[in-house]
């Protein structure tokens, strides 16, 4: 009798590979075997090494950062502005090394006047574990697997250097939590590691598989708060602009903006 199929990406699975020195196809005779995987299920090799490659990164990274833990869910956190207005900050989410994109989430700063990355960090790390350790008790306390906002990361990655990092730590241990993550903060000009604990900082070899993970998450987290800066930025300017037009109120203004998206095809 089979025994009862695990999800394909389990880390259980995925050792066999990353610790055992497994080979592909040694890996599919096996799920075959113990699990009844099919080794004619399209791409099964491929999406094992992919798993086994991301797993690997995270395998380097705790060392690297001296976890005693493989980090599932990284959280990446980044701010943009223009020159201290329309400030908006990103919270990025990859899970065994994978982007999940449906839980990437945008914030507003509003309670920092002026260009204050430090403290506009501050405030979106204070929102989102209090709602989400708000949250992740209420599951517990139903019955249910804590999902979404709820299933707190891991790892924290800061993208900034120490002060930034100082921040967001100031700021999440005013958080009550039952378990605080692991935060590190990555600067971009030397790809600088730091720490909460350690002064002087860790540079990873430019090919290590760590150092690419986290540049995914940096990445990815600058695009998705730049993105939505210049959405606002664009919408602002519109907004501005219909502001200069003789009998045109708030409503009107709302609808058209809905409609026509652009001044210019208002003017049309």
């Amino acid at each position: 009798m089979k025994k009862k199929r695990p999800e394909l990406y389990r880390n259980e699975i995925k050792s066999y590979i990353v610790r055992a020195g497994m080979t592909m196809s040694e890996v599919v005779d096996f799920l075959a075997d113990e699990y009844g995987w099919s080794s004619s299920v399209p791409n099964l090799s491929g999406k094992l090494k992919r798993g086994s490659l991301r797993y690997g990164e995270a395998v380097e990274l705790a060392d690297a950062l001296g976890l005693d833990f493989v980090p599932r869910r990284i959280e990446g956190y980044d701010i943009s502005n223009t020159q201290g207005t329309l400030s908006v900050a990103s919270m990025v989410v990859a899970i065994d090394g994978q982007p999940a994109r449906s839980q990437y989430r945008h914030y507003r700063i509003k309670t920092v006047i002026g260009a204050n990355d430090f403290a506009s960090m501050a405030e979106v790390i204070h929102r989102r574990f209090t709602r989400g350790e708000r949250e992740r008790l209420e599951a517990v306390k139903n019955g249910v697997v804590p999902d979404g906002f709820a299933d707190l990361p891991d790892l924290v990655l800061i993208d900034g250097g120490p002060e930034q990092l100082r921040f967001a730590q100031e700021s999440i241990h005013e958080v009550p939590m039952e378990k605080y993550p692991a935060m590190f903060g990555l600067a971009k000009r030397l790809e600088e590691i730091y720490l909460p604990d350690r002064d002087d900082p860790i540079r990873l070899d430019e090919h290590s598989e760590a150092l690419r993970l986290i540049q995914r998450v940096r990445d990815e987290a600058h695009r998705f708060a730049i993105t939505f800066h210049r959405d606002k930025r664009s919408k602002s300017q519109v907004a501005s602009a219909l502001d200069n037009i003789k009998g045109i109120g708030e409503k009107r203004k709302t609808a058209l903006l809905k409609t026509f998206k652009s001044v210019s095809r208002i003017r049309q």
